[in-house]
């Protein structure tokens, strides 16, 4: 049997999956990403992976199962993760996909925009011509607007205020303490002041208690989160212009595992494209985003059978 793995490296949370070309699931496995290879630990990242793929093999039903196609999304690491799984299946052919793949693949749609936002964000808008624009892809220190990244360095920056008193009380205080296994929140501001780096994946990871105290009814962090939604809102209306879409409503696929904030930040959303009466045709949100590598996966076969 003939089978394929998809892996989605795109967030905090690092996702793979072993099917066969029909989509029949054999297995999952979930690690944590890494989000840049040059500073987080590569070696270890490596073993973690090596070990949970071996684990996805042992799920390979027959001797004549083999990984014959491998499909890998994320912002960093594809070329560690691409060797890693030839290390552990032999010869597979391995293929790095963008996440603004996805998101339309997903819902099989041949135009709109694909809004993604994981560790980074930006938006791929895609015309009934089949023409393609990027745009929001400027990076963690220029852009990056509503991605993980994005919220959980607002919510950092919502406990620094609360802490000089300019801003009431926030639940994101103690959160921060316990994520980064601090006795005083002052003592990460005082890190970053002595060599002016705290780990990307470190400050996305810290999104996800953003969130959580979003839900709990806490109010910067609800804050956050509005500002997230409706900077995503603002980057897909922009997207969608200069794609040159003109059928209306447009197909926006949520892309990311910002989205799995649901109506926290997928409700400011949509209210703002109210608000500028842009309209959109939102679809279901795609957070794991491994189903989507495969629907990828299909589609490149079935091209690649009728050239």
């Amino acid at each position: 049997m003939e089978l394929w793995l998809a892996v989605d490296g795109t967030g905090t949370t690092a996702r793979m999956l072993l099917a066969d070309r029909e989509g029949v699931v054999y297995d999952r496995q979930s690690t944590d990403s890494l989000d840049n290879p040059y500073l987080d630990d590569t070696k270890e990242y490596t073993q973690r992976i090596q070990k949970l793929l071996r684990t996805m093999k042992a799920a390979m039903n027959e001797p004549t199962d083999t990984v014959t196609r491998a499909g890998i999304v994320g912002p960093a690491g594809a070329d560690v993760l691409a060797k890693t799984i030839r290390d552990v299946f032999g010869e597979v052919e391995c293929t790095q996909l963008d996440e603004g793949d996805i998101g339309l693949a997903s819902h099989r749609l041949s135009f709109g925009v694909t809004l993604v936002a994981g560790i980074h964000s930006y938006a791929r808008g895609v015309n009934e011509a089949g023409e393609t624009r990027y745009c929001g892809r400027f990076g963690a220190q220029f852009g990056d607007e509503g991605s993980l990244y994005w919220i959980g360095r607002a919510g950092i920056a919502a406990v620094g205020r609360a802490l000089e008193g300019r801003s009431g009380p926030t639940l994101l205080q103690e959160r921060l303490c316990a994520s980064f296994d601090l006795n005083d929140p002052w003592e990460l501001f005082e890190q970053a002041s002595r060599n002016g780096r705290i780990l990307n994946s470190k400050v996305a990871r810290f999104a996800h208690e953003v969130i959580e105290a979003a839900r709990a009814n806490d109010e910067p962090a609800w804050q956050v989160c509005r500002t997230a939604g409706r900077s995503l809102a603002e980057l897909a209306i922009g997207t969608a212009r200069v794609s040159g879409i003109e059928k209306k409503p447009v197909p926006l696929a949520p892309t990311g595992e910002v989205f799995a904030a649901g109506p926290l930040v997928i409700g400011p959303m949509k209210r703002f494209f109210a608000e500028k009466k842009a309209r959109f045709k939102v679809h279901p949100q795609v957070v794991d985003l491994t189903q989507g590598v495969l629907a990828v996966l299909r589609q490149t076969a079935r091209s690649s059978a009728t050239t």
